[in-house]
């Protein structure tokens, strides 16, 4: 991490690959998923959790990836492969400070996700496929697809909660 106001490095771990880096709300953490050198095999990342400053780190999951604070910074929802990754994946959802995580839904597919403003609802675009969860429940609303060779982009919900924008044809950054 780069403090921008004197240009001073300092490493917020000494995992090998760190990737997906999101900050909380208030700004106090950072929230990452990394492979640690130490286990084996190395095939899938852990999702930690560090101050600030890189400090206070604390691992909340294994074998974790596509972290997403709550809009208010109290929980993480992140996905968990099933089975051989061919079987789709777990959303689970971790609370910010000690406690174990809780298994939402089963999904067929697995990538971005945005939680709703009003925290409530995860939206989730795999592949060529859209769905909504609801958390509380753990219900999981379909809400199509695309036809043809064309991907989902992340999506991102209106501020009312009343709709979601997705690209089609999305391929990356």
């Amino acid at each position: 991490m780069v403090r921008l106001a004197d240009g001073v490095i300092f490493p917020v771990s000494s995992y090998v690959s760190v990737y997906e880096p999101v900050w909380s709300p208030d700004g106090l953490n950072l929230l990452f998923s990394a492979f640690d050198p130490a286990a084996r095999p190395r095939v899938r990342p852990a999702l930690t959790i560090a101050g600030w400053d890189g400090g206070s780190r604390r691992k909340l999951s294994d074998h974790a990836f596509a972290p997403v604070w709550t809009p208010d910074g109290a929980s993480i929802a992140f996905f968990q492969p099933e089975g051989d990754d061919k079987n789709g994946c777990l959303l689970s959802i971790a609370p910010r400070v000690a406690g174990s995580d809780r298994e939402v839904a089963r999904l067929r597919v697995c990538g971005a996700q945005a939680w709703s403003p009003d925290g409530r609802r995860v939206a989730v675009t795999g592949g060529q496929e859209i769905y909504v969860v609801e958390t509380a429940s753990g219900t999981v609303i379909h809400l199509g697809g695309v036809r043809g060779n064309r991907g989902l982009s992340p999506p991102s919900w209106s501020s009312d909660g009343r709709s979601l924008f997705l690209q089609t044809g999305y391929s990356g950054y």
